[in-house]
């Protein structure tokens, strides 16, 4: 049995919740037993119920310190009930709340912001990784940002994180696309929380100039957060209310939907006080359905998008170079038809059949099947 310690994790929304979600149905899918140890109330229960996981999940709730000691309890019994070669945590958090010794591999994700606190949380980060067996980077900066915390590379480990797989929307899904998209082209699209370090109000404050060249331009943002009301204010007044509209969260069909039939997947990260991308598992998503990003060169965005192949990663302090870039594919049919296929080409190496064996062989295992 494979156990897995996540404080993050579905239904809760993000990257690392997709990462832990995507890695445990991996695992299984891979032959091994997988049980998974997640933080979450009875709305995530309910959502278990719903989902036929194809691995068993406990789920944590209640006031902070004893949910954490409930949890390590529990993970500690499944260790002297079960056959267990591995532990992996989300995080340097969870690795940090599980109490006691353990003589099987303990492996934990670094992510990017989970890491770059150099205040008080510096010390308990490195008493975490330094318990580690292996550490898991999900990009080069993060790489670089735990080995000068350790003062060493030895225990690390640079895997990207992989997209799901693409899920067929339904022909009702399809025709909700279209009907989002009031227009035939371009298309650009993004989905993200609503932070201010996505980097979706510079993006708005590239379509004017798009915009000049493509009146027709539209930009649907998925995803809910509370930069939304500042991102509004921006649309009113830069005058784009009509070629930009909010679609919150959607399933995973529909939004399959939406990225085949966009032309630019437009999220240009920035770093803001500190916080930015760790990797941006959306672009190697978007590349999966055959869409061009456009990114950020701020954390582990770069590693993300082939530049000039799968997209462009631009210095997206500045909302001109956004601007350029969206231009420069918008204008170009033959590099933006490369750029499609490199891009469907490159998603496929990014899938979890290409990378759970790096992960399983952290901990000296292998696929069962």
């Amino acid at each position: 049995m494979i156990i897995v310690s996540a404080q993050a994790f579905p239904p809760r929304k993000g990257g690392i919740q997709s990462l832990l979600f995507g890695a445990a149905q991996a695992m299984c899918n891979a032959g091994h037993d997988v049980k998974v140890f997640a933080d979450g109330n009875k709305q995530a229960g309910q959502w278990d119920k719903e989902q036929n996981h194809p691995f068993i999940i406990q789920r944590f709730s209640g006031w902070k310190p004893i949910r954490q000691r409930v949890k390590s309890l529990h993970i500690k019994k499944a260790t002297t009930q079960h056959d267990v070669k591995a532990i992996y945590f989300d995080t340097w958090k969870s690795l940090e709340n599980l109490k006691g010794d353990f003589d099987i591999p303990l492996i934990v994700w670094t992510h990017g912001n989970d890491v770059n606190d150099m205040g008080k949380r510096q010390g308990r980060i490195k008493a975490a990784l330094t318990r580690a067996d292996k550490i898991i980077c999900v990009s080069s900066h993060t790489y670089n940002t735990v080995a000068n915390i350790l003062g060493s590379d030895e225990k690390l480990a640079l895997i990207h994180p992989s997209p799901n797989p693409i899920q067929t929307p339904t022909a009702e899904e399809n025709a909700n696309t279209e009907q989002a998209w009031q227009t035939t082209q371009p298309r650009l699209v993004s989905f993200c929380r609503l932070i201010d370090w996505k980097g979706i109000d510079h993006a708005l404050k590239a379509l004017p100039e798009v915009i000049q060249h493509y009146p027709e331009a539209r930009f649907l943002i998925g995803g809910e957060g509370d930069d939304k009301t500042r991102l509004e204010e921006i649309i009113r007044d830069l005058n784009l209310s009509q070629s930009i509209e909010f679609i919150g969260w959607v399933s995973e069909t529909q939004k399959s939907a939406f990225l085949s039939s966009a032309d630019i997947f437009l999220q240009p990260g920035r770093d803001v006080k500190g916080e930015k991308e760790g990797y941006g598992i959306s672009y190697a998503e978007a590349a999966l359905h055959g869409l061009p990003s456009i990114a950020g060169n701020a954390g582990g965005a770069p590693d993300a998008v082939v530049e000039g192949k799968t997209g462009f990663v631009v210095d997206a302090t500045n909302p001109q170079n956004i601007s350029a870039a969206i231009l420069k594919i918008l204008s170009d049919p033959n590099l933006h038809k490369s750029m499609r296929e490199n891009c469907t080409s490159y998603g496929k190496t990014c899938l979890w059949d290409h990378k759970i064996n790096e992960i399983l062989a952290l901990a000296g295992l292998e696929k069962q099947i």
